[in-house]
């Protein structure tokens, strides 16, 4: 009569199994993020943990029902506008190196010179990818590629985590809209009365403007720096581009979970702060507002629709970032990051973002100037000892006309490189 009652009431069984080890599974990543923090050796953990997140939750807003609690946090659900998603269901697989490709890369980047270089070994991976000019990005943008890619004229959307100075954000906001109002030269010498710290990759460049009428966007510039942020906002201001140009500034930081942080009072515009920055100097701090950026865009981000253009810099914490990303990178086109020896990069695999990414959909590349080299279904071991200063770019798939234009440029490059 027992193994009777149990059958009828299988369905419910299986549903509330399936609820409890979900909630199981996400109080377990809770503590393991926090045990990582805390004690190095736990780091292998938050690799395994890592696939999870990205994937088997990326489509998640919230595993509890509504105004009720998870692991001690009150979460809530909402089904109004769910954001665009990309499918990956027909998505090809990324065709491997060829042996001569490969030998290419290798000499390149003379991966066969000191297998076990940190920063300032024998590789020339940082030497060729700190400072990035992404003109594949640009020609994209000026010969049409995008409306090939996107039929409708919609807003474009773009996000810079770790803003900066504003240079790289000002130059996407320019090539996204084709609007002069955001002009490289005038933001330079504007933003420069306001900052005191030189520039690590030098001035910005001004991006050439489509032949086609401009259109509207949406601009997140999210800078954690208590001094850099007030400099970005005086900027702007001064410039009229907060008021009318839908330029969304925001003093947070990024990470794997949402609460406080602490930043150093320092040099407005000085770029080698982090998270990690406090922690030796705790008394010279303030505390700003931390959130996932899928919070953030839950919180902030206006438009449903894609995300054109992704940047993150931010020093060493960019892994922390992309794992609070979930749902934001399923709705994004194009992704920057930077590979860094500094922050939780040090002591982590730039390959487990890499296969996660792919998973998803993205071909990623070491980004150069004017260079790309295939990181994607193209990896050696030596990526996995050496970190240092270095930069990524990734693009989804399903925007063909770019990812094809991505996979030339770095065609020509291990070609035409010496």
């Amino acid at each position: 009569m027992l193994w009777k009652h149990s059958s009828m009431k299988g369905g419910s069984a299986i549903v509330a199994l399936s609820t409890f080890f979900v909630l199981l599974q996400i109080c377990i990543l809770s503590i393991a993020i926090r045990l990582t923090v805390v004690i190095p050796h736990f780091t292998s953990l938050f690799h395994v943990l890592l696939s999870i997140v990205f994937n088997g939750y990326s489509n998640v807003t919230s595993p509890c029902p509504a105004d009720q609690k998870c692991c001690g946090k009150s979460m809530r659900t909402s089904f109004d506008d769910v954001p665009f998603g990309h499918n990956t269901s027909n998505l090809r697989e990324v065709i491997p190196c060829s042996e001569e490709q490969r030998k290419n890369i290798s000499r390149i980047f003379y991966l066969d010179i000191g297998s076990d270089a940190r920063e300032g070994g024998g590789h020339r991976i940082g030497l060729l990818t700190q400072c990035p000019v992404s003109t594949w990005l640009e020609h994209y943008y000026a010969t049409g590629g995008y409306y090939v890619d996107n039929q409708d004229n919609r807003e474009f959307l773009g996000i810079s985590v770790g803003c900066n100075k504003g240079h790289d954000f000002i130059s996407m906001a320019r090539m996204g809209t084709s609007d002069p109002d955001f002009d490289m030269l005038v933001w330079e010498k504007t933003i420069e009365k306001h900052i005191t710290s030189r520039y690590a990759c030098g001035t910005g460049k001004q991006t050439a403007l489509l032949n086609r009428t401009k259109r509207d966007g949406e601009f997140h510039c999210i800078e954690p720096m208590p001094a850099t942020f007030a400099a970005l906002t005086n900027a702007s201001r001064e410039l009229g581009l907060a008021e009318s140009k839908k330029l969304i500034l925001t003093n947070a930081a990024i990470s794997t979970s949402t609460g406080v942080a602490h930043f150093p009072r320092a040099n407005a515009g000085y770029e080698a702060n982090g998270i990690h920055s406090c922690q030796s100097k705790p008394h010279d701090c303030v505390s700003v507002p931390m959130y996932t950026l899928d919070e953030y865009a839950r919180m902030f981000v206006q438009s449903k629709g894609p995300i054109d253009v992704l940047q993150i810099d931010v020093e060493g914490w960019d892994y922390d970032v992309l794992f609070g990303a979930g749902s934001v990178l399923d709705r994004t086109n194009y992704l920057e990051f930077e590979y860094h020896i500094a922050g939780p990069w040090g002591n982590l695999h730039l390959q487990d973002v890499i296969k996660v990414l792919d998973r998803k959909g993205f071909t990623c590349y070491w980004a150069g100037v004017a260079n790309l080299f295939r990181i994607t279904s193209c990896y050696f071991d030596a990526y996995d000892t050496w970190h240092g200063w270095s930069n990524v770019a990734c693009v989804h798939r399903s925007i063909e006309t770019l990812a094809h234009e991505m996979e030339q440029v770095f065609q020509s490059t291990i070609k035409d490189l010496r």
